[in-house]
């Protein structure tokens, strides 16, 4: 990157480049203020963003004996970045059902050379439903998104009693809930469903969005 373009950066958003998935249409690649960005549907999949919903969901969380986190939906690797920051001990498999994405992150975000990060491309409902390996997991994130919009398969029920089924006992589930008007019915439909599989369920307020983490 030159220093042109870095300079410019602090400025507007520099485009660096556009693609087309079959699952996420158009993604455009941005620079704003010296880092690259994953944009989709005018929304940030990666960057500071990223980390900073999942730095908001873990605050007041106590536990540092996370050992295997289940990431549901890679994007960028933002996500996957703060979590070994959080949980360096941490074995991280990561879900993502878009080869494109997963190519971005490691041309823009060096996610290829990340040895606690082992890489799935899977559907993210088809991996639970399927998963039956014989270890669980300690924390289940789930952050899949195609702009704004969560896919259905993902909002069932029997795709959360399948996250609390792969978790250990004791262990934390996490996600992120658009709140704003279009998506403010589905939301709450969802955080029921969450609430009649776990007996404990935490909202943390991040307008637009909240966040949930239940527990086993």
């Amino acid at each position: 990157m030159s220093l042109f373009t870095g300079i410019k950066s602090v400025i507007s958003p520099q485009t660096i480049e556009t693609a087309t998935s079959n699952y996420n249409g158009r993604i455009m690649v941005d620079y704003y203020c010296f880092r690259y960005r994953i944009i989709v549907g005018g929304f940030w999949q990666s960057g500071q963003y990223a980390k900073a919903t999942i730095r908001r969901a873990l605050n007041g969380f106590t536990r540092t004996d996370i050992k295997s986190i289940l990431l549901l939906g890679v994007g960028g690797g933002s996500m996957a970045q703060f979590l070994h920051e959080r949980f360096p001990q941490a074995q991280i498999t990561g879900v993502e059902i878009d080869p494109m994405m997963i190519e971005l992150a490691k041309k823009y975000f060096g996610l290829g050379n990340w040895r606690y990060l082992n890489v799935i491309i899977a559907d993210a409902a088809d991996y639970i439903r399927r998963y039956y390996g014989k270890d669980a997991f300690d924390m289940v994130v789930s952050d899949v998104f195609v702009g704004c919009d969560r896919p259905e398969s993902l909002d069932s029920h029997d795709h959360i009693r399948g996250i609390f089924r792969v978790l250990n006992p004791g262990g934390i589930y996490i996600t992120n809930c658009s709140y704003l008007p279009a998506y403010r019915k589905a939301s709450d439909r969802y955080l029921s469903r969450v609430r009649s599989v776990f007996s404990g369920v935490e909202i943390i307020k991040s307008y637009p969005n909240f966040l949930v983490r239940a527990y086993k």
